[in-house]
């Protein structure tokens, strides 16, 4: 698929299960209005596996490449299948739905819960916790996201992070170059959270 591309989209029979071999697919939601609010990012490795044990399954999502990207297909017949003839692949699937459950109840708190302020903070500051974002900068966070992606991330509109990004620049919490924010004053963002 083609950076931008639907690989499937909201209300369409779920008749094959993806797993990613190589590039980004965003899963996301969308309004009425047409605004978006991503639910997760799927890279290589990862799958939409999602119900084997409904017939007439519908996605209830969409999924759009992110870069250009390969994945591979398998019919939701033989994913049935083999779900239920091999107990260690029923087990890693309810792995993969429980951590993908923790997450989307984690989003849904913070796209409820939570102000526009504190949602950027938090993720400013998860993603600094993730090692394959750090720069060798412990500081800084390598950002693979335009401030477009991250607001749909968040649940926000692109003005709004804009806003806060210059606003934390301003306050001398963090630093901003192309690509890159460079947490200062992680103290500072935590107090805000308080």
């Amino acid at each position: 698929y083609e950076k931008g591309e639907f690989i499937f989209e909201c209300g369409e029979p779920c008749e094959r299960i993806i797993i990613m071999q190589s590039g980004n697919i965003k899963i996301f939601r969308m309004s009425s209005s047409g605004r978006e609010q991503t639910l997760e990012i799927l890279k290589p490795g990862d799958t939409c596996a999602c119900n084997p044990g409904v017939l007439n399954w519908k996605c209830s999502v969409y999924a759009r490449a992110v870069t250009a990207c390969r994945v591979w297909y398998l019919a939701r017949t033989d994913y049935v299948r083999l779900v239920k003839l091999n107990p260690k692949l029923s087990q890693a699937l309810n792995q993969i739905l429980a951590q993908r459950l923790c997450r989307l109840n984690a989003l849904v708190e913070d796209v409820s819960l939570e102000s526009s302020k504190k949602k950027l903070v938090k993720f400013i500051l998860g993603m600094l916790e993730v090692s394959e974002y750090r720069c060798q900068d412990r500081r800084c966070i390598c950002i693979p996201y335009n401030y477009e992606e991250i607001a749909h991330r968040l649940g926000m509109v692109r003005e709004t992070i804009t806003r806060h990004l210059n606003q934390f620049k301003r306050q001398g919490f963090i630093d901003i170059k192309p690509h890159q924010i460079i947490v200062c004053n992680r103290q500072a963002l935590l107090d805000i959270l308080q």
